[in-house]
C-alpha cells in the first residue's frame, strides 16, 4: 500500500474511533524494529512513552520481535491536530 494510502487509512480509523465510537483515546503498538509503523503512528499524532514499552507475552524471550512499543493519542490532542489541518 502506498505511503499516502496508509496515512489516509490510519487517519480515517482514528477519526472513526473518536467520532463514531466516542473513545477517549486510541492505543497502538508494534514491534520495536517496525520503523514504518512507528513513523506512521507519529505522523498521525500518536505519542510514545518508553516506560510503556513491553515484551509481547506470546513471543519467546529470544524472539527479535518480542519487544514492543506503545503509542497513544487522546481525543484532545487529536482535536488540536485536526484543527491545524
Amino acid at each position: 500500500m502506498p505511503k499516502s494510502c496508509r496515512l489516509i487509512v490510519a487517519s480515517a480509523a482514528i477519526a472513526f474511533a473518536f467520532g463514531e465510537l466516542s473513545l477517549a483515546q486510541v492505543v497502538s503498538f508494534t514491534a520495536q524494529g517496525n520503523l514504518r509503523s512507528r513513523k506512521l503512528m507519529g505522523r498521525v499524532g500518536m505519542q510514545r512513552d518508553p516506560k510503556e514499552d513491553f515484551d509481547h507475552p506470546m513471543l519467546p524471550e529470544r524472539n527479535p520481535l518480542r519487544r514492543h512499543v506503545l503509542y497513544r493519542l487522546d481525543r484532545a490532542r487529536w482535536r488540536n491536530i485536526a484543527a491545524k489541518h
